[in-house]
């Protein structure tokens, strides 16, 4: 959201933000939950992300519905237009329902841009939508995020969908698991590495892979059974894997995680920092913080750190209280 407030469109018909594979039609109360988490803030709405749940299903929004023709939309989109322009000056005048107009002209004029030809991926040779096409909805997100980005996007987020207890979730068998996410992940993000390189958009898209927080081995066999706090404070010395099904990685482990950058601006090559060995695998070397790693990614993008926007008469930075530096030796 802060980029496309602060950046802006690259292609006027094209969202700036857009969310690749999260689920949105849900009674699932705890995907409800953590989709509270992706609107714009405290930014106005049209800074919040373009929902795309089904890479390879497209989007029917972008089509109209059986038997309205151009015509009869046209004049449907005149009419809501009259209506609003008519109706008494608060209403027409109200923020919110400038943004409501604002976001039907835009609906309107992507049925005709090109965020509705990326979704049409019969262009794409054989073996390029074998190498995306892994049995899971990221790797077609990986491919519609690339066709985006070559349409006019702004910025792609491709979620690997949040599946309790079924996917990054590894509370048991971890090994089995990784192995099996491993096959689902790595090879997408390859592709879409090589695709844009192959482009010559690699280095000016910025590609970073990440996640909220690490995981560790815990040694109770359901999670959240440990002390607060155990995954950051353990040893190892008393773990005990009963069976191996208990060989999950349940422990949330928020004091390390990795972050993987590739093209847009980044140092080829370079590995920055360094964890301990042994449990607890906290940091040792070149040790980065959360404001950290946002002022390197807005850096890169051309943003710096201490960006404010004002709400609710105060300033809200883009980093922590503007203070975040960005991780220079990453930085080519």
């Amino acid at each position: 959201a802060i980029v496309a407030r602060t950046l802006g469109r690259r292609h006027e018909h094209v969202p700036a933000y857009i969310d690749i594979g999260r689920d949105i039609n849900t009674n699932n109360e705890e995907f409800l939950f953590i989709n509270e988490f992706m609107g714009p803030g405290f930014l106005p709405v049209e800074y919040g992300p373009f929902m795309v749940p089904e890479p390879h299903e497209g989007l029917d929004t972008l089509e109209a519905i059986a038997g309205m023709d151009e015509e009869r939309l046209e004049r449907r989109q005149r009419l809501l237009n009259d209506l609003a322009a008519g109706g008494p000056v608060a209403l027409r005048d109200a923020p919110r329902a400038q943004d409501y107009m604002t976001m039907m002209d835009d609906a309107r004029a992507m049925m005709d841009s090109p965020v509705k030809d990326a979704f049409d991926f019969s262009d794409e040779r054989p073996e390029v939508l074998q190498a995306y096409d892994v049995g899971h909805r990221f790797g077609p997100g990986c491919l519609l995020a690339r066709r985006l980005v070559e349409a006019g996007a702004r910025f792609v987020e491709v979620e690997y969908e949040f599946e309790p207890f079924g996917g990054f979730d590894m509370h048991d068998y971890g090994w089995p698991r990784m192995v099996d996410m491993k096959k689902q992940v790595d090879g997408p993000i390859g592709q879409l590495v090589r695709d844009l390189d192959e482009r010559g958009l690699l280095e000016r898209t910025l590609v970073v892979v990440l996640t909220e927080f690490g995981r560790t081995i815990a040694d109770q066999p359901a999670a959240g059974a440990e002390p607060l706090g155990f995954a950051e404070q353990s040893t190892g010395e008393d773990l005990v894997i009963a069976d191996e099904s208990m060989y999950g990685f349940h422990g949330h482990f928020s004091s390390c995680n990795s972050v993987l950058f590739f093209g847009g601006g980044v140092r080829p090559g370079t590995v920055h920092g360094k964890t301990a060995p042994e449990h607890p695998m906290h940091a040792v070397e070149g040790a980065v913080t959360l404001p950290d790693l946002h002022a390197t990614i807005y850096t890169l993008l051309g943003i710096a750190p201490d960006v404010y926007y004002v709400t609710e008469g105060r300033p809200v930075y883009v980093t922590q209280d503007g203070r975040g530096e960005a991780i220079t030796p990453l930085i080519a």
